[in-house]
């Protein structure tokens, strides 16, 4: 059987070209076998006991149709021009009355272009395209509804829910900085999601209003004589298009659908749904509520909210002095010190959105952030390590304007060097000492974060996280741990969590701005400083990464330190070693609580109740209250999979980004019918529990901090030696994992120690990515089509450990 397609291109000269398939229409990539009508086209009995259904097709594909589906076709009519002379027409598959139906369809009520493949009411000015996917599964799915006698059916793709506008090239969001193709990729900041197949393609329903009375989603409205521009009554809009979805709305919210609300704590609400607010008002409100409590204590100097809240509002009146404010984005690049809460809340104060930057970038990561995320300022710390980066960059016009801020701590009694073009943050704040704090009005559906993650490639990118999502999330953690002692105000927690991580900032900083908290910020780890503050100053909570814990169990008298003021030990960003929580627990008597948690879940996602299971170790709990999660087919997400079944993680939330910044193709792979796919392969027991199982993504984890094999092959590739470099991750006791690399030389060239490679890497990548082992090899393996195998390295050093293993 013979099927039809073809691009937008050959569509718009009338060339066809046909394709054989095995089924009757065949779906290819950028291709659409047919183009079915946009979801405006409707039929109605007219006073009839009628069955109708009506779409668009092009010429040729409707002569194959007529050759196989004639007898479910019920009338006929051309638009335009006859068939033969290239015209497109409407059909109808009708019960009784399907001609007065299809007459109502297409006598001034709808219009159909002369385009192959498009549909159009003269009236709207615009046209519209569909998209391709429908295909051979939609036309049976309406042929069988047709069957069946349904009342109504509407026909809509990915695409039908979108104007196309089809203006030159590609246009910038100014919501979101997106450069959107003009078609059904819309903005997922200014409009509702794109609406996918199983949203409002093919849905089945009686007409609730007169015709005349319906109108298109997100088209404009009709201007005609029977239709005015303003209207009383309009289409019921599915709940996935009227606003983001937070609950899969097919099961009802109760603990048999979803078994893990059965652990949530008493009083933790399993309708949980966190109101929709900005940053600036949760701050607000804690700057008013706590005023003269201590928000954060650094190394014996203390801010309180009141004291913080002047900072902000200076550092807010000279960003906005300097021209920034809503739309624009700061770059901060700075560790755990007092600077970092003082610009971030000022920068979300000024209507901007900050953009992170870790310390650990090396200069061409920095250079590539800023320039993809536009950042028109800087701030940093005067200390060499920070600031020595920047010379090249503000010659090169990457930082357009650097801020420099002092810190003593950091700086150790060292002299810090005079960057030429760079500005004092003294010099900068001092003329807005005292400004009112008057925050910019903002959205919840504004951007606040960017922040940067990894790649399928390995390439960061940055998952925009606006006001909603980042309070959504606060007020998630805050459910869960209702009623906890560690969410007390006077809890004391120790941080050394970064806060220009994700978690650091959301679960700490933020969580604990909102709760009123106080926190004891530190800039780096030292297990012995660590337990001299727990003892000293009564630290109720304590988290960090596994290596956090490792390190301070490590200590030789551990054993006969006071620990008794802790009621919460906490650990993620990596696996935790069982013998590591075993050991905690018997030094402690406390459970450490983990959970999971992404950059594009703002990182809300599971956390380990309160009351777990010893027989549920290695768990990393259960979902946060007010999100869903489910484990998905790797291969078909639409695919629900049973309890023990392993799959990918999807979560659906008000926490999840809106999309990944100028990414559009990303943000289009990562979405599925509203769920956002982790990446992450797991899956649920029957009491509701998830487990992860393994990553998607060759990224390696560690110490908590991503690290990417193809910037690694990248900068190793540099050396002169080195012909073919492969990266990959392998067990790390100290780290989960840490990085080794497999070299093949160049011809006539010598090995070379780790030590040799290391150094020669310490200006190319950043101290979390340098590789700790290093192999040399004659040949590396590579696929039937000539990609490198990291796969079949990895099942090697799996075969080499067991062996190790087995021998010992």
């Amino acid at each position: 059987m013979w099927g039809y397609s073809s691009d937008a291109r050959q569509l718009r000269q009338g060339a066809w070209r046909p394709r054989k398939s095995g089924s009757f229409y065949q779906c290819a990539p950028h291709h659409h076998p047919f183009h079915v009508a946009h979801d405006a086209v409707f039929a109605e009995g007219r006073g009839h006991d009628a069955r109708s259904i009506a779409a668009v097709f092009c010429p040729l594909a409707l002569r194959a149709m007529l050759a196989r589906f004639s007898t479910c076709l019920i009338g006929i009519r051309y638009v335009n021009k006859p068939i033969d002379a290239g015209g497109d027409m409407v059909l109808a598959w009708c019960g009784a009355g399907g001609e007065e139906a299809l007459r109502a369809t297409c006598e001034g009520r709808f219009g159909v272009s002369a385009v192959p493949g498009r549909f159009a009411a003269p009236e709207y000015g615009r046209s519209f395209k569909c998209n391709n996917g429908t295909g051979a599964q939609g036309l049976r799915r309406l042929v069988r509804a047709a069957s069946q006698g349904l009342d109504c059916m509407r026909l809509a793709s990915r695409a039908a829910v979108a104007p196309y506008d089809r203006p030159a090239g590609r246009r910038r969001c100014e919501r979101c900085g997106l450069a959107h193709v003009a078609s059904w990729r819309q903005c997922r900041l200014a409009r509702p999601r794109p609406v996918s197949l199983s949203d409002v393609g093919f849905h089945t329903q009686p007409l609730k209003a007169p015709l005349d009375q319906w109108v298109p989603v997100c088209a404009p409205r009709w201007a005609d004589g029977q239709m005015t521009q303003k209207r009383t009554a309009k289409r019921p809009m599915p709940p996935t298009v009227a606003r983001k979805r937070r609950f899969d709305m097919s099961l009802p919210l109760t603990p048999n659908s979803r078994p893990w609300m059965k652990h949530y704590a008493a009083g933790v609400a399993h309708d949980f749904d966190p109101p929709a607010m900005t940053l600036t008002a949760m701050i607000s409100a804690a700057f008013e509520t706590y005023g003269p409590q201590v928000l954060i204590e650094y190394y014996g100097t203390e801010y309180t909210f009141d004291r913080m809240k002047a900072l902000t509002a200076q550092v807010a009146a000279a960003l906005k002095a300097e021209g920034i404010g809503k739309g624009d984005r700061v770059a901060l690049h700075l560790p755990n010190c007092p600077w970092h809460p003082v610009f971030f809340f000022g920068t979300i104060a000024a209507g901007a959105a900050v953009t992170h930057l870790s310390p650990l970038d090396a200069d061409r990561e920095i250079a590539h952030k800023m320039k993809d995320s536009g950042a028109k300022l800087l701030v940093s710390l005067t200390t060499p390590e920070f600031s020595s980066h920047f010379p090249g960059l503000i010659a090169s016009g990457e930082v357009p304007k650097l801020i420099l801020c002092p810190d003593p701590v950091s700086a150790k009694g060292r002299e810090c060097p005079v960057i030429d073009g760079a500005m004092a943050a003294e010099a900068f704040l001092a003329p807005h000492h005292g400004a009112a704090f008057a925050p910019e009005a903002v959205t919840p559906d504004d951007m606040a974060l960017l922040q940067y993650t990894g790649g399928t490639t390995g390439v960061p990118k940055a998952a925009i996280l606006t006001h909603r999502n980042l309070t959504s999330a606060v007020q998630m953690y805050s459910e869960s741990a209702k009623g906890e002692a560690s969410q007390a105000p006077e809890a004391a927690n120790l941080i050394y969590s970064p806060l220009f991580h994700i978690m650091g900032l959301t679960a700490t900083l933020l969580k604990r701005t909102h709760e009123g908290g106080r926190l004891h910020l530190r800039l780096r780890y030292n297990p012995e400083e660590a337990v001299k503050e727990i003892e000293e100053k009564k630290i109720a909570a304590f988290a960090g990464v596994p290596t956090t814990w490792i390190g301070l169990l490590a200590l030789p008298d551990i054993d006969s330190r006071d620990l008794s003021s802790l009621v919460y030990a906490g650990s993620g960003g990596a696996p935790l070693p069982v013998e590591v929580y075993n050991r905690v627990k018997q030094l402690t008597g406390l459970k450490i609580r983990g959970g999971w948690g992404m950059t594009e879940t703002s990182p809300a996602g599971t956390n380990v109740p309160r009351n777990m299971p010893d027989d549920k170790l290695g768990t990393i709990g259960v979902p946060l209250p007010g999100l869903d999660m489910r484990i998905v087919d790797v291969e078909d997400a639409s695919r629900s999979l049973a309890p023990n079944e392993i799959g990918e993680m999807a979560i659906m939330g008000p926490n999840v980004t809106a999309a990944y910044w100028n990414k559009p193709n990303e943000t289009a792979e990562a979405f599925h019918d509203g769920w956002f796919l982790t990446g992450d392969i797991g899956y649920m027991d029957e009491d509701g529990y998830f487990f992860l199982v393994d990553r998607k993504k060759d990224m390696i984890l560690s110490g908590g901090f991503n690290v990417y094999p193809l910037m690694i092959e990248n900068a190793v590739h540099q050396h002169p030696d080195v012909a073919e470099v492969m990266a990959i991750g392998v067990p790390d006791e100290y780290r989960g994992e840490s990085c080794k690399v497999f070299v093949t030389l160049r011809a006539g060239a010598k090995e070379f120690s780790l030590t040799e490679l290391q150094d020669f890497l310490a200006d190319k990548l950043g101290r979390h990515e340098i590789p700790r082992q290093l192999e040399f090899r004659s040949e590396l393996p590579h696929t039937p089509v000539g990609k490198s195998d990291r796969k079949a390295l990895k099942a090697e050093e799996a075969a080499k450990r067991e062996a190790l293993e087995t021998a010992s």
